[in-house]
């Protein structure tokens, strides 16, 4: 019965019968992006545009992933009546390509430098990339929680205070080149410090559009030559 089931998933999963082993990508990013502020005036939207860059580093194990991403987006935080937003994380990933899990720091300031005052922040979080056969599509989902140190009685006190979700598919060139285009949306939703009125909750909502190089090492199961 086992041996039924797992048949039947691979037949229907090739994504994940061949499962990526190695990857490289370093591409630029935009974001189009939509802010929703809830504050004691009720909830006020922005839009803007972010841009920044990524990579990733990975082996059939271990691997890392960085972002940074600047721009503007509205005139409203918790940190300040300022539109500028700067943003740089970097993440450990353990696991293989169809699962892994996720840890690391995320910097993130309402301001034009990552200076003080900002969110230091730790995300903890899982990431699947799929490659889709050999289409040149692959598919890759990731999500996290975000935890910070908050002013309180008696000191600071770590708590949970969002999460974010990134969902992107991609599309590597044919015959093998290293160029790949990527079309993405992320969300992001950020509680506010209980010191920090009037500004209660952030969300940020984005489409994204990245291009790049690429390098994806794909892993398979060795055909066995009949005896003769």
């Amino acid at each position: 019965m086992v041996k039924h089931l797992i048949g039947v998933l691979l037949a229907v999963t090739p994504g994940l019968a061949f499962g990526q082993s190695t990857e490289f990508r370093f591409g630029v990013i935009a974001l189009s992006t939509r802010q929703n502020v809830l504050g004691s005036s009720g909830l006020i939207h922005n839009s803007g545009t972010l841009t920044g860059a990524e990579f990733l580093v990975r082996g059939s194990g271990p691997g890392l992933y960085g972002r940074y991403l600047t721009g503007g987006v509205g005139e409203n935080s918790f940190r300040g009546p300022s539109g500028a937003l700067r943003m740089a994380e970097a993440r450990v990933m353990i696991g293989s390509g169809p699962f892994s899990v996720e840890g690391g720091v995320v910097l993130r300031a309402r301001a034009s430098s990552l200076a003080k005052p900002r969110d230091a922040m730790i995300r903890l979080g899982a990431r699947s990339s799929i490659w889709l056969g050999p289409s040149g599509f692959s598919l890759s989902l990731s999500g996290g929680a975000l935890g910070r140190a908050d002013e309180a009685q008696g000191g600071k006190k770590w708590g949970l205070v969002g999460w974010e979700a990134t969902t992107a598919l991609f599309y590597q060139a044919p015959r093998k080149l290293p160029f790949y285009g990527m079309l993405g949306y992320r969300y992001e939703r950020i509680r506010s410090e209980a010191s920090a009125p009037p500004v209660s909750r952030e969300e940020l909502s984005a489409i994204v559009f990245g291009v790049g190089v690429r390098h994806v090492g794909l892993g398979g199961r060795k055909e066995v030559q009949p005896k003769t």
